[in-house]
């Protein structure tokens, strides 16, 4: 599916998958693949990317865990304002290898 990913404040169309309803997995589009990378997005359907992972399957694999705690469907804003759940996300990210955005940048 083509997506609109909002990356440091700029659109970029990509091609992108949905593993989850509200979360898409893309490739980012100024990253090469490489050790370290982190070349794959994990983000919200409205376009905010939330991590980036060096692989799809771990992306893949973080959407379907982060699915459990939120509903991704809702808009940002709903997202964004759910009490405690960056803390949750952040937690998630802080033990698995990926670069979380600090938010829903």
């Amino acid at each position: 599916m083509e997506h609109v990913a909002i990356i440091d404040g700029q659109h970029h169309t990509v091609d992108a998958i949905e593993p989850v309803p509200g979360l898409r997995v893309y490739k980012h589009p100024h990253r090469d693949y490489g050790i370290g990378t982190y070349p794959v997005c994990l983000g919200h359907h409205e376009g905010r990317h939330i991590a980036r992972t060096e692989c799809t399957a771990d992306a893949i694999d973080a959407a379907r865990d982060l699915a459990e705690m939120a509903d991704w469907t809702q808009p940002e804003t709903e997202i964004q304002a759910a009490p405690g759940l960056a803390e949750k996300v952040a937690d998630y990210f802080a033990g698995h290898n990926a670069i979380w955005a600090g938010g829903y940048r």
